[in-house]
């Protein structure tokens, strides 16, 4: 007796039948996986859209060269995202991944994926600032740039003094301090040249150098911007009668420049009297050097200086100056100085001994 094997439907002979059942399952789940997929996709994009981290302000680096699963990890860190998993894929599945920019960020704390991947898309980093301050010396405007945090790259060596222009300078975190250092000189060298092109044609300068130098002397002897076209006319006048510019900020620096003091020095008679070649009371004309850098109005005052008669000037005490044509006149500023000074003394002392009492 032979015995029937029995068979599965789907492997009769009646093939056409066969191929209709497997196109309609194939078609099935052909659908199903697109609804998955679709499911997944508008998933994502409520994830994308919807709040994410943990609703405060951050500022924090992405590191040049990370994956994009490590800058996932790193948002996640910080608690800027909810689930890297979602951030990845995202930016995968719209093509962004490739365009993130490494840098330092800050993000607000109402945020979603969408405003993530946009802010490091689009590049736009914490911008930094430094200032080099008008009147400073080259070594305190490097050590304070090589102190300045976000920069990368000590500056060990002091460029020239008088050839950094005084302003403040923005920066990305990362940048190299010698970028901030070559665009303070670069800026110098502009403004000095443009303002050298146009100055007053009958002053006393052999140079653009002379002028910086003098500029120099201005800007550490009135911190008073309406004051430096008269002191720059007054040094001016000096000049032309042969006398000596006699400056203290010029014994101050030369005193500093050897070593021996700080630029907060008080002047003694005997420091006038010590010989250095920036002092301009024992030398004529200019001093070797500046002995600072000036800002544009300090080198604008030079170059664009005040006609005036005066030759002497004394503080009054105030922060301003007292300016006179004479040698008479000038003593008579000074002891009006002394006094003031001396009644300012006195009327401390007194204060002080009834709030002893």
């Amino acid at each position: 007796m032979v015995l029937a094997v029995p068979t599965h439907p789907w492997f009769s002979v009646n093939w056409p039948e066969n191929r209709s059942i497997l196109k309609r399952t194939f078609v099935g789940f052909f659908f199903l996986g697109l609804c998955i997929v679709a499911g997944f996709v508008v998933f994502l994009d409520k994830k994308y859209k919807a709040p994410t981290g943990d609703h405060h302000d951050h500022t924090i680096v992405i590191p040049k060269g990370a994956s994009l699963d490590q800058i996932a990890a790193v948002l996640d860190e910080h608690n800027i995202i909810d689930a890297p998993f979602y951030f990845s894929w995202n930016a995968r599945l719209r093509g962004l991944h490739a365009s993130i920019k490494a840098g330092e960020y800050a993000f607000p704390k109402e945020r979603t994926l969408e405003n993530v991947l946009s802010l490091l898309i689009t590049g736009k980093t914490v911008v930094r600032k430094f200032t080099a301050i008008e009147g400073q010396t080259t070594k305190d405007i490097i050590m304070a740039l090589n102190r300045t945090e976000g920069l990368e790259g000590e500056i060990l060596t002091l460029p020239a003094e008088g050839c950094l222009y005084p302003a403040t300078y923005h920066f990305s975190y990362g940048d190299q301090r010698q970028m901030i250092v070559d665009w303070m000189i670069k800026t110098h060298q502009k403004h000095l040249q443009d303002l050298w092109a146009g100055r007053d044609q009958t002053l006393p300068l052999s140079s653009p150098r002379d002028a910086l130098i003098l500029a120099s002397i201005v800007e550490k002897e009135t911190h008073l911007e309406k004051e430096r076209p008269r002191v720059a006319g007054l040094f001016y006048n000096r000049l032309r009668l042969g006398m000596r510019l006699q400056s203290d900020p010029t014994v101050v620096y030369g005193l500093y420049h050897a070593g021996g003091v700080s630029l907060n020095h008080s002047l003694s008679r005997e420091d006038l009297d010590k010989p250095n070649l920036f002092n301009t009371y024992l030398h004529s004309g200019f001093p070797p050097g500046p002995i600072c850098n000036p800002g544009f109005s300090s080198l604008h005052a030079v170059l664009h200086p005040e006609k005036t008669d005066a030759l002497y000037f004394v503080t009054d005490g105030t922060g301003g100056h007292v300016f006179s044509s004479t040698y008479e006149e000038h003593k008579r500023h000074h002891q009006a100085l002394r006094l003031r000074r001396q009644k300012a003394q006195q009327s401390s002392r007194v204060n002080a001994n009834k709030s002893s009492h």
